[in-house]
């Protein structure tokens, strides 16, 4: 703006500028046109930057998304699983009981909890 206002000075001006103001004139001229389009160039280098972010972060979030369900999911199986065999362990107890007499299995559930204390100790 300020240098096309400066052309348009001089040439209803009685101000003739030597060829040296006219040549750096110009110079300045091109400068701030080529300064135009690398900003052009750069606005769209960045809109292109972000967009290329945006795409980047939704595949990151979904590829979380994925992780997370499929964590859900082993945690999920290994509830049942460890309610599967507490179950199993039950079960056992109750044919242990069974089969072994009273006295002996309360004995053996003693030291069943004594090996567990220890083991938790280590």
């Amino acid at each position: 703006m300020l240098i096309h206002g400066l052309h348009q000075m001089m040439k209803t001006s009685i101000w003739k500028p030597s060829q040296k103001c006219r040549s750096e004139l110009s110079q300045l001229h091109h400068r701030v046109l080529q300064l135009g389009e690398e900003a052009s160039t750069h606005q769209a280098q960045s809109e292109k930057n972000q967009l290329t972010i945006q795409v980047l972060t939704h595949g990151l979030e979904e590829a979380m998304l994925r992780e997370e369900l499929q964590l859900y999911g082993a945690t999920q199986r290994l509830r049942l699983a460890q309610s599967q065999n507490a179950q199993r362990v039950r079960q056992l107890w109750e044919e242990v009981a069974q089969l072994v007499p009273a006295g002996h299995v309360a004995e053996l559930h003693q030291l069943l909890e004594g090996e567990q204390r220890a083991a938790r100790r280590l």
